[in-house]
């Protein structure tokens, strides 16, 4: 019973002691420097506070000393870059030639529904592409990885929805099939036939 009693009174005094403790924090500014803390986490602690901002990334050392990445990242971003701008671009023409007709409704609506991904898409890769271009020219580019990483994930989500050019192009073929069509109808399913080709 002793020892029960003990014990309470000591878990009780201890949580007293860092009441105490917090609530004289909140009123009492106690200076406190990191720099002259001691211990492998005080150390690890000031180390990744230092290289986090003075040292360039794996990814800045790497495109700056090693040709065959460097081109590599350069070569992928260039077809990445171009694939998400064709992509957009025959979504938009696709709708401005085959707008009008009752064929092409079911496609063109769906095209619609991605169009804000394509824009996100485009975004990704710009804001890739201008970091990139800063790492090469000796600056500093801060999110250079978060930013490339998010464009090849969002050209990824890109390439999810090349079935929805190879709709256009059944829908075009079809309708074709039946009827005249325009030159600018034929440009347009052409296009997206030369862009599934470089799919394959």
């Amino acid at each position: 019973m002793k020892k029960k009693r003990s014990l309470i009174i000591i878990v009780v005094s201890v949580a007293a002691l860092c009441l105490i403790g917090f609530a004289v924090s909140k009123f009492a500014a106690w200076p406190t420097d990191g720099d002259q803390t001691g211990g492998n986490i005080a150390k690890s602690s000031r180390f990744s506070r230092k290289t986090a901002a003075e040292g360039p990334s794996n990814m800045e050392e790497l495109l700056l000393n090693d040709e065959n990445y460097r081109s590599g990242v350069v070569l992928s971003y260039l077809v990445m870059k171009t694939r998400a701008e064709q992509f957009n671009a025959l979504a938009g023409m696709s709708a401005e030639v085959a707008g009008e007709i009752a064929d092409f409704e079911p496609v063109l609506k769906d095209l619609k529904t991605v169009q804000p991904m394509l824009k996100n898409v485009c975004e990704s890769m710009d804001a890739a592409g201008k970091d990139i271009d800063a790492a090469l020219g000796g600056e500093k580019a801060v999110n250079l990885d978060q930013n490339t990483i998010n464009a090849a994930l969002a050209y990824t989500t890109l390439q999810m929805q090349n079935a929805l050019a190879n709709s256009f192009i059944d829908t075009a073929d079809a309708y074709l099939a039946k009827n005249d069509g325009d030159d600018r109808l034929k440009f347009v399913r052409d296009q997206c036939v030369d862009y599934q080709k470089m799919t394959a």
